[in-house]
This record gives structure tokens, C-alpha cells and sequence, in this order.
């Protein structure tokens, strides 16, 4: 006669093997006598079964666990998907399909192997405009790109005889300042700078009574006075022709103590000429020569 066997596995192993007469015939789920005709012996063995789980991560970013992850039949399995500083999770993939920009997957009850594949992609840049008037530069100049909650740094440059006049930052001054830096990034920003020619025989920094005159001179363009004061108290700009006639004038002590540049009349009202130039501080008088041309 004949007899079958069936072989079943507890959930989540599997037969591992079956031998019949101390011989494997594989992991077969059912075996037949046939014909007996003598006595014989089948002996079945079970394994747990586990399943591969594949993780891997793009540039600019991990997976872990990575590689190849065993798991046993009906347990779950959790990935922790990180991006490197200043880039962000662009999509995970599992199984070919897209789960998001997650930062953590969980496998559950798994019953079969599978994949995962994290991508990572920059974060958003911020620009910090720089720019810079004439006579002198500032580095790095231009639209400049700053990774998010990171520092730059600006290096402001006069050119020989001139110095800083003011530093604006977003629309506010900082001041006669040669280096200002934007630390922890978080928006988009703008920062131009101005400068003056300076006044002869006066230190940048410095207070002392001091005429350079008209700023450039001969003038072509705005009636700017270049002048320095050593402190804060009443001082006046006067602008005369050739004839001595007061043309035009100005009270400058409120400015206070060090070089200053101001515009001291209209240069549309003035014709091409020789002028003189006058600064009153208390008891001192300076005067220089000026030339306007059109």
C-alpha cells in the first residue's frame, strides 16, 4: 500500500528540511510511500523564517540601519532616515514607491522582503546683496549665496585717501565700520557702502579743525565741503564768489567732533568760476579756493 505525510510549519517558519530514511528529499510540504514493503522512518525539520529588508541613502544623507537587514517573518522593522547639515529628505522610496519627505519608516507584520531608498536634496539658499559706492570695494561683492543659520563675512575697502562713510545693513546704518558679518542666516539680506575722500592732515577716527574744500575740486557735480571738527560746538560753512559776496551757508557745529562731507549750496545757481570756501569754529577761520566747473 501507499501512505502520505504532510508536513506544516508553525506560523512564521517554514521546513527547513525532510529526510526519509536519513536521506533529504528537500523541504518538501508532503511526501508519499509507495508500495511499502519494508519499514521506513521520515523526519521533518522547521527554521524561522526571516525576510530582507535593503535600506539605502542617496549623497547628503543616511539610513539606519543600511544595507542589508534581516527580520523575522511578522516583526516590524523602523528606519531613521537623517540629512547632513544644510540639506533636507527629497522622498523615500519603498518598493519603488514614493512615502514622503519622512525622516522615519516603520515596516510592519513583514511577510516578504523589500526596499528602501532615501534621497536627499540642499536646503534654500539665502542671497546677501553687496554692493559698494565709488572709491572703494567690498568682498565678497554682488548676490552672495549663505546656507541657511550659517555667517558671512564682509571686508569693506576704501581706496587711498578715502575712508568709510556708512555702512548700511538692510536699510540701517552700522557706521564708519570696515567688516560686518551676518551670522545664523535666516533671510535674505542687503548691505551697501559709501565713502568720502578724506580730509587732508586728518587721522580717520580722529577730531581736529581741518578745510579740504570742495569734494572733488574743481566741482562738476554737487557743492560737497570736506571738513573737520574737533568737537561739538558752533561751527559754520560759508560758500563766497571772487567779489566776496556770500553765496551761500551753513551751521555745521551740530554735527559734532570728526571729518564730515555736506552740500553746501545749489551748484545749479552757481556759474562756472572761483570761489572761496569758509570754516568758522569759535574763534579759528579757515579758508580755501574752490573752482567750479560746468
Amino acid at each position: 500500500d501507499s501512505q502520505s505525510f504532510t508536513i506544516t510549519a508553525d506560523p512564521h517558519y517554514h521546513v527547513a528540511d525532510v529526510l526519509v530514511d536519513s536521506v533529504s528529499v528537500g523541504a518538501v510540504a508532503s511526501y508519499t510511500f509507495t508500495n511499502v514493503a519494508a519499514g521506513h522512518t521520515i523526519v521533518a525539520s522547521f527554521a524561522l523564517t526571516t525576510h530582507t529588508l535593503t535600506a539605502s541613502a542617496g549623497p547628503n544623507g543616511a539610513i539606519s540601519p543600511s544595507g542589508a537587514v534581516g527580520v523575522s517573518d511578522g516583526d516590524s522593522q523602523s528606519f531613521t532616515i537623517t540629512a547632513d547639515p544644510h540639506y533636507h529628505v527629497a522622498d523615500v522610496l519603498v518598493d519603488s514607491v514614493s512615502v514622503g519627505a519622512v525622516a522615519s519608516y516603520t515596516f510592519t507584520n513583514v511577510a516578504a522582503g523589500h526596499t528602501i531608498v532615501a534621497s536627499f536634496a540642499a536646503d534654500p539658499t539665502f542671497t546677501i546683496t553687496a554692493s559698494a559706492g565709488t572709491h572703494g570695494s567690498i568682498s565678497p561683492s554682488g548676490p552672495v549665496s549663505v546656507t541657511p543659520d550659517s555667517d558671512q563675512t564682509f571686508t569693506i575697502t576704501p581706496e587711498v585717501g578715502y575712508q568709510v562713510v556708512n555702512v548700511l545693513v538692510d536699510g540701517n546704518s552700522m557706521g564708519a565700520v570696515t567688516s560686518y558679518a551676518f551670522t545664523a542666516v535666516a533671510a535674505d539680506h542687503e548691505i551697501t557702502v559709501s565713502f568720502q575722500q578724506m580730509v587732508t592732515g586728518v587721522v580717520p577716527g580722529t577730531a581736529a579743525l581741518a578745510l579740504q574744500g570742495l569734494a572733488p575740486n574743481p566741482v562738476v557735480s554737487e557743492l560737497n565741503v570736506l571738513f573737520s571738527l574737533p568737537n561739538g560746538e558752533p561751527a559754520s560753512l560759508e560758500l563766497f564768489d571772487a567779489t566776496g559776496r556770500r553765496l551761500a551757508s551753513s551751521e555745521v557745529g551740530v554735527l559734532g567732533a570728526g571729518p564730515h562731507l555736506v552740500k553746501l549750496g545749489d551748484r545749479r545757481a552757481v556759474p562756472s568760476g572761483i570761489y572761496w570756501v569758509r570754516l568758522t569754529h569759535g574763534a579759528s577761520s579757515l579758508r580755501v579756493k574752490a573752482v567750479v566747473v560746468r
